[in-house]
């Protein structure tokens, strides 16, 4: 009763469940843009075509990492002190930081452009769209922690839905009018989001984050918190990217494509998990900023609805996804649905990481989740090939979903272990609703 109590009561004020109900609201609907633009793909682009795209998307996924160096998560963390410093000018000089990454990137990719050239076919000279892309990626992820740690759900879910939509709406009519090819899908792709780029840096400017001032205290300050990240941010990209690039050399690049296609639909799990986090982070802070007996038990109740919410998301999405996936997508692509259903569950145990891993965020950290990182890639990387040669697609999915289950062990354990021998909560201050 006492938490079913919470829970209505949270959800009529404003408080943790009622934003954490908003920003899955908004993130499904932002979904829906991916989903219905990728079953549109399955019947008017070929395989091999899909797979060439998947690459590109897994290629920006990796070099997103790059540009970024974790300082959107430095934002994030420094926000609950910003009264203490000089928060624009933080803001500012971090955005900047991942400019000159950016271009640091693309002059690093000209160089080793034939060494890439055996990783991936991109061609140098789509390098540009490329790092766009990923640093676009960076702008907006910075945009959205600003708007989640002021809890602003609602101009948050503004921007994730123009997002999705812009570029989704650009890609799909893109393919409607008949320039199908890998090329035209990432020339779309490229261009919708250099103009959200520009979106983003007026948005930055109009709220007073864009003040063109640096701090060489501020930079050192921010990769002190970022960098240690860099390997549990690649681990990501890396555990989606290890799959398409195995299929590649050992199946093909149409293996690629169906692989692309069950990601892309599992990741309606990514937006739920997400979301529940977005909703979470901010609150959790609050309370271990807060202290005392009330915040602890808050956290523990809250913690646990959340956990529960997100397994049976995860079930529900697996078990309705493989029962009506083929009534969905073209014919070339229905082997796809278990593909689908093993990454919905590497999904849910990323998603619970994240929610677990909370602690050693807020004490910074950071350089365990790095290592919880790195041993579930050197697991990934263990069991992707032998899994691919036996299964295919299948395969990489599955690999994949055991890494991830072995973070969250992992994360769980370290967490757990750092909690019991440090109580980070206490103060005997009020209790933060």
């Amino acid at each position: 009763m006492t938490i079913a109590k919470t829970l209505v009561d949270s959800i009529v004020r404003p408080g943790l469940f009622r934003d954490a109900g908003l920003y899955t609201v908004f993130n499904a609907v932002a979904a829906t843009f991916p989903f219905l633009v990728a079953l549109a793909l399955t019947r008017l682009v070929a395989p091999a075509d899909y797979g060439l795209y998947g690459i590109v998307l897994v290629a920006v996924s990796l070099a997103t990492p790059l540009t970024s160096m974790g300082l959107e998560n430095a934002i994030g963390r420094r926000f609950v002190d910003r009264t203490e410093i000089d928060f624009p000018r933080y803001v500012s000089t971090a955005v900047l930081l991942t400019l000159a990454f950016a271009v640091g990137a693309y002059g690093a990719a000209k160089i080793a452009q034939d060494f890439l050239a055996e990783l991936f076919p991109l061609p140098s000279a789509w390098f540009w769209a490329w790092i766009a892309i990923a640093w676009s990626q960076v702008v907006l992820t910075t945009v959205l922690s600003l708007l989640q740690m002021e809890q602003r759900p609602v101009e948050y879910g503004v921007w994730r839905i123009a997002r999705a939509g812009g570029v989704q709406i650009a890609i799909g009519a893109t393919a409607a009018v008949g320039f199908v090819t890998w090329q035209a899908l990432v020339t779309s792709l490229a261009v919708a989001n250099i103009a959200l780029t520009f979106s983003c840096l007026i948005w930055l400017r109009k709220r007073g984050y864009g003040v063109l001032r640096v701090s060489v205290r501020d930079a050192l300050s921010a990769l002190r918190y970022g960098t240690p990240l860099l390997p549990h941010m690649l681990s990501a990209s890396i555990l989606l990217a290890t799959g398409p690039f195995f299929l590649a050399a050992m199946k093909g690049v149409e293996a690629v494509g169906i692989y692309t296609v069950g990601l892309t639909l599992s990741q309606a799990m990514a937006m739920i998990g997400g979301a529940l986090n977005r909703a979470w982070t901010p609150w959790y802070y609050r309370q271990m900023k807060a202290g005392g007996i009330d915040a602890r038990h808050a956290i523990a109740k809250s913690g646990a609805i959340f956990a529960g919410g997100m397994g049976i998301a995860g079930l529900s999405i697996a078990l309705i996804g493989w029962l009506v996936f083929p009534w969905f997508v073209g014919t070339d692509y229905t082997s796809a649905a278990l593909v689908f259903v093993w990454l919905v569950g590497a999904w849910t145990a990323h998603n619970l990481l994240g929610l677990a891993s909370s602690y050693l965020y807020y004490t910074h950290r950071t350089g365990w989740i790095s290592g919880i990182s790195t041993v579930t890639i050197l697991i990934n990387l263990s069991l992707t090939p032998i899994l691919i040669d036996a299964y295919g697609p299948v395969g990489a999915a599955l690999a994949v979903c055991i890494a991830y289950i072995a973070a969250l062990t992992l994360g769980i354990i370290v967490a757990g272990f750092f909690a019991a021998t440090r109580t980070a909560i206490n103060t005997p201050k009020a209790h933060v609703p």
